[in-house]
């Protein structure tokens, strides 16, 4: 087993110098907000500790940007180490965090020492299926669903690593006829044929099929390069049919039945999945994209993987992998973003540059954004940017060891900041985890640990292995420990340093709430002391209601029904106040499209004799007229098509809704801000990647101001009031689902609370004292 793990210390001093080089090129970085100073965190703070067998997990902290890295190096050699993957909770459709993943898979002899979240997932027919191929415990889950290859991770049965894109055909043959391009765990399909797998689901609805046809396989594994020889069981006559191991499903719409013929109990028929860019079987497989190195060069081709350019260039939390050149090493990184005063993330092109300097020869990016977290042992160690912290995920990639814990020979206090920040007169709970020499966890016997905390900082209730500690109601800092002594084992002693602080400011995020009912929004909660940004946890937060039109979950507001209050919101002995309006609030429309005037459109990839816009004076929803929007989009490239405006909104809103008539296509439907700075940011109307789904009727889209992006040009920003919207575009970077249509817009309203919003700001309190 190696015992040297990391960097080799020239190329460690190299990826500094490196950053420092980037860091400190004023142009390169903008800071937005405040950061950490200068003395209480230097320009580059390292931090790595070895987590396991082979495994180093290293933390760098930039305050330049500012950045927030982790990276995870894995010796592959290590006897013992495996590289897995897990799919939501065992089945499609069904996603589940990365840390509830992990968990999933530990086991006495399977430690799960760390993950990332892995490809990209779309939610078009049904949730959280991945959009690559991917392969998992001996069996095909997914295939290509993007308009061209994008990367995957992957490996091969001999243990060779590769990251590439791909193609896949899968294919079965009788002994007299073929049929190629099957589709595979397909929900919804309305031509050709969909094999179904294990993954899938315990049930596969057949219905919609002319015939489906029950296979069995000769073992629970069917992977691509291999071909397998299946076993007709008979055709499926019931509305459903079961999965399960070794059991496929072959459905089979007209089409495909007339080409393959009829199927007959006890016939062999022989299904390969052929991915020609790899001449293996491959038994591990992952997707994302783009790919950032080949051959130890920077290669983003982001046209070829049809991946938007903003998507590459703007700065956004990333997730990915890389591969050394001797394939002795692998990386896992994230960057954490979109937290201005913590950490404002990187393009794809910086991050290929950070990967290359690393030592990576090969590398690609997976899912990024909210979705980017980063286990190591069970504990989310990066900042995740949604507002209740990791995201639900399609899928993760692991690093497990493979062994049986050894006794217990060290402890370790969780959570495992050091020194452990606490407000006054708040609640923190702390876990004391026994661990072996290789840093495996072991089970502990609760009745042999003694926790003791010096009265200065506070107080405790003990439970075995966990313990509660509330806080002095003046600032401290000592040091608390935790004892084991149990028979036939070493004394072993932990000790974590906890320093106690009064709070200067607690933000809240959003400040006024304004709701419809039945809405819900999730709470941002920040708070600081003298000393800088403090990590708040859970149970150091309480949330109450002056009035019961509206609830609190776990940092997430629902509202009930008409009223007004406010939220009253206690860490330790501070207390914050943000008020509440449901279907309480007054609105203004900012643009009628009455009398339309701009009809010059412009933009990318789009049929200019066949795009127009015009006033419909038949179909509006008030006024006199509405805007109708002809369009054509063209494939080869992203398509944009820009309505240039010129549409002031006064005050400080704090929604603004649209009413759109869909036709269907799923275009994408967005617009340009430009605030009071003359910072730019993008407000999204048709969420994301959904698009206008909905067909010959309006709808009215409410976006929050604060859920839009900023742009590549000041990453991190936060608009200040008032703003204009400079253009509205449609869009969409899939040629699949390019189309061609009408849509009709209406009533461009601002939404206010129901008092002058001009004086409000968010919610941010001196540590005001509890009565």
């Amino acid at each position: 087993m190696s015992k040297t793990l990391g960097l080799p210390s020239l190329c460690k001093m190299r990826l500094l110098l490196f950053i420092l080089v980037i860091l400190c090129s004023p142009p390169a970085w903008s800071t937005y907000g405040d950061s950490p100073s200068a003395t209480e965190l230097p320009s580059v703070a390292v931090n790595s500790e070895i987590v396991g067998p082979g495994v180093e997990h290293r933390h760098e902290y930039h305050t330049s940007g500012p950045l927030n890295i982790h990276v995870i190096t894995v010796n592959l050699e290590t006897t013992g180490l495996e590289l897995r993957s897990t799919i939501g909770k065992g089945k499609l459709f069904t996603g589940a965090t990365v840390a509830d993943m992990a968990r999933r898979e530990e086991r006495a002899d399977n430690h799960v020492i760390a993950a990332t979240n892995g490809d990209f997932w779309k939610n078009s027919t049904r949730m959280f299926i991945p959009v690559n191929l991917y392969v998992t415990n001996g069996m095909v889950v997914t295939l290509p669903s993007t308009p061209a290859p994008r990367a995957v991770f992957g490996m091969t049965a001999s243990g060779k690593l590769f990251i590439k894109p791909l193609t896949a055909d899968l294919q079965i043959k009788t002994q007299t006829r073929s049929l190629r391009h099957i589709k595979l765990n397909e929900p919804i399909t309305s031509a050709g044929a969909v094999l179904y797998t294990p993954p899938y689901d315990d049930i596969v609805t057949v219905t919609r099929f002319a015939k489906a046809y029950e296979l069995h396989l000769p073992t629970n594994r069917f992977i691509p390069n291999e071909p397998v020889s299946a076993t007709v069981v008979g055709e499926i006559r019931s509305p459903a049919a079961q999965l399960g191991d070794s059991r496929l499903v072959l459905g089979l719409h007209a089409d495909a039945a007339r080409a393959l013929g009829t199927l007959k109990p006890g016939e062999k028929v022989e299904i390969l999945l052929r991915v020609k860019e790899v001449t293996e079987p491959i038994i591990l497989a992952i997707g994302g994209g783009p790919q950032l190195l080949s051959r130890g060069k920077i290669h983003i081709d982001w046209k070829e993987e049809k991946i938007l350019r903003s998507f590459s260039a703007d700065r956004h939390p990333r997730t990915a992998v890389g591969i050394s050149r001797d394939q002795k090493r692998l990386y896992l990184v994230t960057v954490d973003g979109r937290q201005p005063a913590f950490s404002i993330g990187v393009s794809l092109f910086e991050l290929a540059k950070y990967l290359q300097q690393l030592g990576c020869w090969e590398a690609m990016n997976f899912d990024g954004g909210g979705s980017t977290t980063m286990v190591v042992r069970g504990e989310v160690v990066n900042r995740p940017s949604d507002r209740l912290g990791a995201r639900t995920v399609s899928n993760a990639l692991m690093v497990v060891y493979t062994r049986s814990a050894g006794p217990v020979s060290r402890l370790k206090i969780v959570p495992k900041n050091d020194p452990l920040v606490v407000p006054t007169g708040s609640t923190v709970t702390l876990r004391c985890d026994g661990l072996d020499e290789l840093s495996n966890p072991v089970s502990l016997s609760p009745d042999s640990l003694t926790w003791s905390v010096p009265r200065s900082i506070g107080t405790i209730h003990s439970f075995g292995t966990t313990c509660s500690l509330t806080a002095a109601r003046q600032p401290a800092a000592e040091r608390i420990a935790v004892s084991y002594h149990a028979p036939q084992t070493t004394p072993l002693k932990a000790e974590k340093t906890v320093h106690v602080v009064k709070l200067t400011t607690v933000t809240i995020d959003p400040s006024p709430l304004v709701l419809v009912r039945n809405e819900k929004v999730d709470l941002k909660i920040e708070a600081s002391s003298t000393s800088g940004p403090i990590t708040l946890f859970p149970e150091m937060i309480n949330i109450s209601v002056s009035d019961p039109c509206v609830t609190v979950s776990e940092q997430r507001v629902r509202a009930l029904r008409k009223g007004l209050g406010d939220l009253v919101v206690d860490i330790g002995d501070c207390r914050t106040r943000v008020p509440y309006y449901v279907d309480m609030v007054s609105t203004k429309t900012v643009c009628s499209f009455d009398d339309f005037v701009t009809t010059r459109l412009a933009g990318t990839r789009y049929d200019t004799k066949r795009s127009s816009v015009f006033c419909d004076r038949e179909h509006q929803i008030a006024g006199k007229g509405c805007l109708a929007w002809n369009y054509k989009m063209l494939k080869g490239g992203a398509t944009k098509i820009v309505l240039p405006t010129d549409i002031p909104i006064d005050g400080h809103p704090e929604k603004i809704s649209l009413w759109i008539y869909g036709d269907g296509g799923e275009a994408w439907l967005r617009g340009e801000v430009v605030d009071a700075h003359n910072q730019h940011f993008m407000i999204d109307f048709t969420n994301g990647s959904e698009g206008i789904t909905w067909s010959k009727k309006w709808k009215q889209v409410v976006v929050s101001v604060r859920s839009l992006i900023p742009r590549s040009t000041n990453p991190g920003a936060k608009p200040v009031f008032p703003i204009r919207i400079t253009e509205l575009y449609l869009a969409q970077d899939q040629d699949a689902l390019k189309a061609s249509g009408q849509i009709l817009l209406d009533e461009l309203e601002a939404i206010y609370p129901p008092t002058d919003t001009s004086d409000l700001k968010p919610a941010v309190t001196s540590a005001e004292k509890k009565p």
